[in-house]
């Protein structure tokens, strides 16, 4: 078992992992992995799969779940509107708080596909 980590690793990242189940995924860092499980390009940016508020990005895997972290500084109208904007192209939903773990005062972007019911 790999014993890799994201860049900023620290131990509020070990509870945020800890808490949701979840392990750190190295390959998984773009918005194709996240929607479909698999990429084939590293950190992607064809079909407009690279946004700026995807900063400290790291993908996460547990529970039969799938959640590509971003950790940007801040967000702006423009990132409010591409997160948006990445969800209905990707097919997606986004949980945006202040509970990731990077520190700096960095904001959480949670994106992971819809929960099937």
């Amino acid at each position: 078992m790999s014993k890799a980590k994201p860049y900023g690793a620290n131990r509020a990242m070990t509870e945020w992992a800890e808490t949701r189940g979840l392990r750190f995924s190295p390959a998984a860092h773009c918005l194709h992995w996240v929607s479909k499980g698999r990429c084939g390009v590293s950190n992607c940016s064809r079909d407009g799969g690279r946004y700026d508020f995807m900063d400290h990005t790291s993908g996460w895997i547990g529970n039969g779940e799938r959640v590509l972290l971003c950790q940007p500084y801040l967000l702006t109208r423009q990132d409010m509107s591409d997160i948006l904007a990445a969800c209905e192209k990707f097919n997606l939903v986004a949980y945006i708080h202040g509970g990731g773990w990077y520190g700096m005062g960095a904001v959480a972007v949670e994106l992971m596909p819809p929960v099937k019911v």
